[in-house]
């Protein structure tokens, strides 16, 4: 069973560690952690475990992240999932902190989501087609960002000026180059064919969507009462229709999960969906690791080439299969 990667511990400074000072500002309780689990530092985000905070001793995760972000995944945690009949992490309060905010969650293990494995698989595609058909009825989920074909166009649309625009501010080898243009020139010609993408994200309602369902996101248990899935990390989240969340599940299961719900929606339909989601998650994909063009070191630069260069491949096999590209 995959596991988490194991945190640093911190044990120094703990009582003014701004995580500690944070969590005692949102919940009004000044008992500090005997020390902190480092998961993740980073210059806009940050996550630590605070041991034993919890109700039953539970670790607590306290995550920090840009304001926009933040804002979205508490709306998520705090307006929607505690209305829905799935597995959630419990919310322990959150904290709006100027242009970052933080929030605090149950920790829920260390076995994470196999996409490979068939339970899981199975497991994952209830859970999402739970969610997805009753957030429809949550007012609160039409107040998350747009998570349609639209958010994706931009999506499209920044990865690429971004590519272009790193090949006019840094040098790169010739290959490099070679890369990044052809990167450039499909996302122009999925740009150009954008129109299949939409009429392939029909036929379902719009509700909430994760739009970054992956292993790394979600993790397993197993208890008296069978294996149940726990999903983390919202602050992607948004109001759209769910082909995004379809790629690393069972269909055929997410299909007949749904029909009590959606009984117009086939089979067929949910295949299509499932596509275009691969098609989009790509894209996001191209998006997210362009930002890494900009880095003054050529290094880090050759190792973003090589990334975007995976994932237009990646792209490429994806708009083939949904036939947004012929």
């Amino acid at each position: 069973m995959s596991r988490a990667r194991s945190p640093r511990v911190l044990a120094e400074g703990v009582k003014d560690h701004p995580a500690v000072k944070a969590w005692a500002a949102a919940t009004s309780q000044t008992t500090a952690p005997e020390y902190i689990l480092v998961f993740r530092e980073r210059k806009g985000s940050a996550l630590y475990g605070l041991p034993a905070l919890g109700g039953d001793g539970v670790t607590v995760i306290a995550k920090r992240s840009p304001a926009p972000l933040h804002t979205t995944e508490r709306l998520v945690y705090e307006a929607i999932l505690p209305n829905l009949p799935v597995t959630t992490p419990r919310c322990y309060g959150a904290l709006p902190n100027g242009e970052h905010g933080w929030i605090f969650v149950e920790h829920v293990g260390t076995d994470r989501y196999r996409q490979d494995e068939p339970e899981h698989r199975a497991l994952a595609a209830r859970w999402l087609a739970t969610m997805h058909t009753e957030a429809v009825w949550i007012a609160a989920s039409e107040s998350l960002p747009i998570a349609g074909p639209a958010r994706y166009l931009e999506q499209l649309r920044a990865g690429r000026d971004r590519i272009l625009h790193s090949l006019e501010s840094w040098s790169f080898d010739p290959s490099e180059v070679e890369v990044l243009n052809a990167t450039a020139s499909y996302c122009d010609a999925i740009e150009r064919r954008w129109d299949r993408v939409l009429a392939i994200c029909r036929e379902v309602p719009s509700t909430l969507v994760h739009c970054d369902f992956r292993p790394k996101n979600a993790f397993v248990k197993r208890d008296s009462n069978g294996l149940s899935l726990w999903p983390i990390d919202w602050e992607m989240a948004g109001f759209g229709l769910p082909a995004a969340d379809l790629t690393r599940i069972d269909l055929r299961t997410y299909w007949s999960t749904i029909q009590p719900d959606w009984p117009h929606v086939t089979f067929e339909t949910v295949e299509s969906l499932a596509s275009a989601g691969h098609v989009l998650q790509w894209v996001a994909a191209i998006d997210w690791e362009s930002a890494s063009l900009m880095c003054a070191r050529k290094r880090d630069r050759s190792h973003a080439v090589a990334d975007v260069q995976l994932s237009m491949h990646r792209l490429a096999k994806a708009a083939h299969s949904a036939r947004v590209m012929e």
